[in-house]
């Protein structure tokens, strides 16, 4: 069984003060994101965009339309991908973006995306599938993604974040009336949500 999620690291939320955030980060620092977290999750998740990104305010009234106002909005993260069979997760190295996460269609053509480095993902592509190793070592048996299981993985990642967007919507708004659609635009086009897959088989 293979399963794809799109994760943001959160350590960086640890001492964010403006609005409830989770107290413990996961273990691995990664939150995946979806329209299922807790309140405090999103709050998490929101502080790690507005550090990331430096956006700073003395109140949640002043960030979040920060925030949205920011030309181009980054996340530290990226797909983690899990193969059930083999036992291995592949995790987004240092220096890789969840707004890049549209960048694993690319497999569907036989190309490598970025996944970071420090680990070093490594791959192989065969006729039907394409190898994913944690590391470029090699050192353990790798995840399988036959290509015909690529889009509908990358369609859950874009049903999650989707999801996850709407949820951040209703939260901003809460936080600071009259912000919520502003974020969720934001959301959409720093996460490329609308457009229409092209390279994902």
């Amino acid at each position: 069984m293979l399963t794809m999620d799109a994760v943001l690291e959160v350590y960086r939320a640890r001492k964010f003060a403006l609005w409830e955030v989770g107290q413990e980060p996961p273990s691995d620092r990664l939150l995946a994101l979806s329209g299922e977290l807790s309140l405090p999750q999103v709050g998490t998740a929101l502080a790690v965009l507005a550090q990331y990104n430096r956006v700073e305010a003395h109140s949640a009234a002043e960030l979040l339309p920060r925030l949205a106002a920011e030309e181009c909005l980054v996340a530290p993260g990226g797909l983690r991908l899990h193969d059930a069979r083999s036992g291995t997760t592949i995790v987004p190295g240092c220096c890789c973006g969840l707004e890049e996460w549209r960048e694993w269609a690319r497999l569907g053509e036989r190309e490598m995306p970025w996944m970071g480095h420090d680990p070093d993902p490594d791959g192989e592509f065969g006729a039907t599938t394409v190898s994913l190793w944690p590391d470029e070592g090699r050192r353990t048996a790798p995840a399988v993604v036959p290509f015909t299981r690529l889009r509908g993985l990358l369609e859950k990642v874009r049903s999650d974040l989707t999801g996850f967007m709407w949820l951040a919507g209703e939260w901003s708004e809460r936080q600071a009336p009259g912000t919520g659609a502003a974020l969720r635009q934001k959301l959409d086009e720093a996460f490329h949500l609308s457009a229409p897959f092209s390279r994902a088989r």
